[in-house]
């Protein structure tokens, strides 16, 4: 995924879940406001409705959005967005975002930039850092299953700073230091987020089949999708 040591990989079932995680361990309160899409898939949607307040990008009739209307949202926003959170590839339409350009903007705004990488994860060559500095992705979460390994994995590529020093989600074995009767002292990421016994095969069978569809080429599978439309 081209990360640095800046990053971490959590590992979790879905990206249902794992967007479930961001949005309870990344949002401190309800006033926090995130922007959205209306072209996201309910695991990008319905999570933040409870736990931030949500702006809406709306789509034109072909179902895109438009990049101006982000940086119109931020802008008019003032500098108080705290996250953007938008789709790499509708699962409806097949539409492709431009993340890296929408991550310039959310920047120049002091916002941070999620993708939900779903749909993009099999089709596409995805580089956390981007040529044009700026330009890096901060959260990328997908599921295995898209990347035709098994169902039951989730994975949040994501900035360590952020997911350091917070409570997580779940709560449990794996993901402390020490507990007494009135004190737990939490482990760091990924292992904070990590609760309970890994599914390692899980993990195991998704980084091969990353290595898989790197080793056949995404510029291939992309002009054999060509031939399709």
């Amino acid at each position: 995924m081209g990360s640095d040591s800046r990053y971490t990989a959590v590992f979790g079932k879905t990206t249902t879940e794992c967007m479930n995680l961001l949005a309870n361990v990344l949002i401190k309160s309800k006033d926090d406001k995130i922007i959205t899409t209306r072209m996201e898939h309910h695991a990008n949607d319905l999570p933040w409705r409870y736990s931030a307040t949500v702006e809406y990008i709306d789509v034109d009739n072909m179902g895109r959005i438009s990049v101006d209307s982000i940086e119109d949202k931020l802008k008019k926003n003032n500098g108080t967005i705290k996250y953007v959170t938008v789709t790499g590839a509708s699962n409806v339409t097949g539409y492709v975002n431009p993340i890296h350009e929408i991550a310039g903007i959310c920047h120049k705004y002091n916002a941070k930039i999620i993708v939900d990488g779903a749909q993009l994860v099999a089709h596409r060559e995805i580089n956390m850092k981007d040529k044009k500095p700026g330009e890096e992705i901060d959260f990328l979460v997908f599921s295995s299953h898209k990347t035709y390994s098994p169902y039951g994995t989730g994975v949040i590529v994501g900035l360590k700073e952020d997911l350091s020093n917070v409570t997580p989600f779940l709560k449990g074995g794996a993901c402390v230091k020490a507990v007494t009767d009135d004190r737990v002292i939490w482990d760091e990421p990924p292992a904070l987020h990590e609760a309970g016994s890994p599914n390692s095969l899980g993990a195991m069978a998704t980084g091969r089949a990353l290595q898989e569809l790197k080793q056949i080429g995404f510029h291939n599978i992309y002009e054999h999708e060509m031939r399709y439309l």
